[in-house]
C-alpha cells in the first residue's frame, strides 16, 4: 500500500513539474505569446524542432497542406484569414475556472500555425480566445 501511495505521489509531482516547466503555460496575452514563440522559434527554425518545442509546451499538433487558418480574438472572428497555406497547427485549451454563471467552465483556447515550406518555419500565426459563458 505504501509503495502504491509513493508511486501515485510521484506521478502527481511529475504532472505538476511538467506544467511548471512550460514556458508558455502562464501566458494569457496574445502579444506576449507571439513574442515568446518568435523568440523560441525564429523564422528559419527546422519545422521538426519547432513542432517538438510546441508539444513540450503541451500543444497537440497536426499538419495542414493548402489549409486555412483564422487569427481569432473571439470565437466569432472570421478574419484575418490565411488560405492555401502549408502549416502545422498546434492547439491547447486551458481551463480558467467556472463561468460568470458559476456553471460551465471557461477555457482559454490557443491555436498556433507554424507556417512552413516543408523544411523550416516561415511565419507564426496566432489565434486566442476564451470559450465559455
Amino acid at each position: 500500500m505504501a509503495q502504491r501511495l509513493l508511486l501515485l505521489s510521484l506521478a502527481f509531482l511529475a504532472i505538476g513539474c511538467a506544467h511548471a516547466s512550460q514556458l508558455t503555460r502562464s501566458i494569457d496575452d496574445p502579444m506576449v505569446m507571439r513574442a515568446t514563440l518568435e523568440d523560441r522559434i525564429p523564422v528559419g527554425t527546422p519545422i521538426a524542432e519547432a513542432q517538438q518545442f510546441m508539444e513540450k509546451e503541451g500543444f497537440e499538433c497536426r499538419d495542414h497542406v493548402n489549409g486555412t487558418f483564422v487569427e481569432r480574438r473571439s470565437w466569432r472572428d472570421k478574419e484575418p484569414r490565411h488560405e492555401r497555406i502549408v502549416f502545422i497547427e498546434c492547439s491547447r485549451a486551458q481551463k480558467l475556472g467556472a463561468g460568470a454563471d458559476g456553471g460551465r467552465p471557461v477555457n482559454s483556447k490557443w491555436d498556433v500555425a507554424l507556417v512552413n515550406d516543408g523544411k523550416v518555419v516561415t511565419a507564426i500565426l496566432l489565434s486566442h480566445y476564451n470559450d465559455g459563458p
